[in-house]
C-alpha cells in the first residue's frame, strides 16, 4: 500500500534547494518535496510557524535538516510532538534520494530508519575501502 508521507527539508540557506537540484540528476522527483530555507535576517519563530503550518496541511511528514547543533534542527524537533512527524538530520544527497526513492514504500518512521540507515551506509573513507578490498 502506498504510503501518503511528505518530505520537507529545512536547512540553511539554500542547502536545501541545491541538494534537491541535485537529486534531480540522479532521479525522476514526483513525491511531494518542499524546501524551507532559514536565511540570516530571517526571525526562527517565523520559520518555525512555517513548519508547523505545513505539517498541519499533511498526514505524514519526514523532515531533513542540515546540522545537528544548529537553528534548523531545534525548529524541527519542535515539531516532534506530532506523531506524524520524524526528524532525520545531517541531510545529505544520498539521503535525501533515498528519503524520495522510499517515500511511498514505507509509514513515515520506518522510512525515517531506512533513510538514515542509507546515508550512514555512504560514509566511507574511500581509501579504508579500496585498502580493505585489496
Amino acid at each position: 500500500m502506498e504510503q501518503d508521507n511528505t518530505i520537507l527539508i529545512v536547512t540553511h540557506g539554500n542547502i536545501g534547494k541545491e541538494l534537491l537540484d541535485s537529486a534531480s540528476m540522479f532521479i525522476k522527483i514526483e513525491q511531494q518535496v518542499h524546501v524551507i530555507g532559514l536565511y540570516a535576517d530571517d526571525d526562527i519563530n517565523d520559520v518555525h510557524k512555517k513548519v508547523k503550518n505545513f505539517i498541519s496541511h499533511h498526514a505524514a511528514v519526514l523532515i531533513l535538516t542540515d546540522l545537528l547543533s544548529g537553528a534548523t534542527t531545534r525548529i524541527a524537533a519542535l515539531s516532534l510532538q506530532y506523531p506524524q512527524v520524524e526528524v532525520i538530520t545531517g541531510m545529505n544527497l544520498v539521503m535525501l534520494i533515498s528519503a524520495i526513492r522510499e517515500s511511498l514504500n514505507y509509514d513515515v518512521k520506518t522510512l525515517a530508519a531506512v533513510v538514515k540507515k542509507t546515508a550512514v551506509e555512504d560514509i566511507v573513507n574511500v581509501r579504508k575501502r579500496i585498502d580493505d578490498e585489496e
